[in-house]
């Protein structure tokens, strides 16, 4: 088969080095020339009958240089495999029954390219515009959201130094002026016991002191001497123990009084530090004097130790002593 392939490019050297763009529109115009509509792909590359006008040392390497450019033409939709034929045989395509010769399937392919490129560029247009219409709604919806976030904290923050601020402060307040007077009612009997238990005790040692005339042997003075010892004794711790409980809760008392003090004045200088720092800071602020509000250490009014008298280890230390004394 010889023709348009030859005619086009005599030169072997160069016809093994043009592009396959170059190359298959001369393999198309020798098909087409062939005058027969069905081609056989078996018989066009038998014995490198495609390539018979060349040397036959240059046969073989520009025949499979042409099998490239018949894969090619099919993938450009040139040639097709014929549906009446059996595997193997192929027919032009409606368009490139058009064209005819080589010339118009260079420039039919340029035309395709140049669509196919500028398809390309106005996809890639369109993308990187859909890509800056979305980049700016997505700033938008972002500056909106940080807005609206800064005014919901601005707003919490104006609400937590306003209202919620002086609730705060009026309920310390309050709680400080009820643990006040608990304090003065506590102090009161705390007094009163103190004072009864200092007569009480005075009266036993002076005004009741006790007999200890003995009768024969002794022993009815001893039994009494104990006895009225005993009463004495437990007497006395009764009234030590309700005056020891009595200024427990007196200090108890101090203790809230001092602890919601604290809390007041922490809580009348929140709105201070909370205007004076920084939105970057106020959260760490507030934090902080939560903390300080809700913690409230030792004031030094409420004992480690249990200090109460225990009413069984006096008389029980009492009782010895009192057998031992002679009469």
């Amino acid at each position: 088969m010889s023709g348009a392939v030859h005619r086009r490019e005599p030169d072997p050297e160069k016809m093994l080095k043009l592009p396959i763009e170059e190359t298959a529109p001369y393999l198309f115009e020798q098909l087409y020339n062939s005058g027969t509509a069905s081609i056989s792909l078996k018989n066009t590359f038998l014995d490198d009958q495609v390539a018979i006008d060349y040397p036959a040392s240059y046969r073989k390497a520009i025949s499979a240089r042409l099998m490239e450019a018949w894969t090619f033409l099919e993938r450009s939709g040139m040639i097709m495999p014929n549906p009446g034929s059996d595997s193997g045989w192929y027919t032009f395509s409606p368009t490139a029954m058009q064209l005819g010769t080589a010339d118009a399937l260079k420039t039919h392919l340029a035309e395709a390219q140049r669509g196919a490129a500028a398809a390309y560029e106005r996809a890639a247009r369109e993308a990187e515009e859909m890509k800056a219409r979305a980049q700016t709604e997505i700033d938008a919806a972002i500056q909106g959201a940080t807005e609206k976030a800064d005014s919901i904290l601005q707003l919490a923050r104006q609400t937590a130094q306003g209202v919620s601020l002086d609730d705060v402060q009026k309920q310390f307040a309050k709680a400080a002026d009820e643990c006040f007077s608990a304090v003065k009612l506590w102090a009161t009997l705390s007094v009163a016991i103190i004072v009864a238990f200092c007569l009480i005790l005075i009266g036993f040692v002076t005004w009741w002191a006790p007999s200890f005339a003995s009768g024969a042997g002794g022993t009815g003075a001893s039994a009494a001497a104990v006895y009225h010892t005993v009463i004495r004794v437990t007497i006395l711790t009764a009234i030590a123990a309700i005056a020891t409980f009595c200024l427990k809760v007196l200090r108890a008392q101090m203790h809230l009084r001092e602890q919601n003090l604290h809390r007041k004045r922490v809580a009348n200088s929140m709105a201070a530090f909370l205007g004076a720092a920084s939105p970057e800071q106020r959260d760490a602020i507030l934090a902080h004097v939560v903390d300080a509000i809700t913690v409230f250490g030792n004031s030094g009014l409420l004992p480690d130790g249990d200090e109460t008298m225990s009413p069984a280890k006096v008389i029980l230390e009492s009782v010895p002593r009192a057998f031992s004394q002679k009469p």
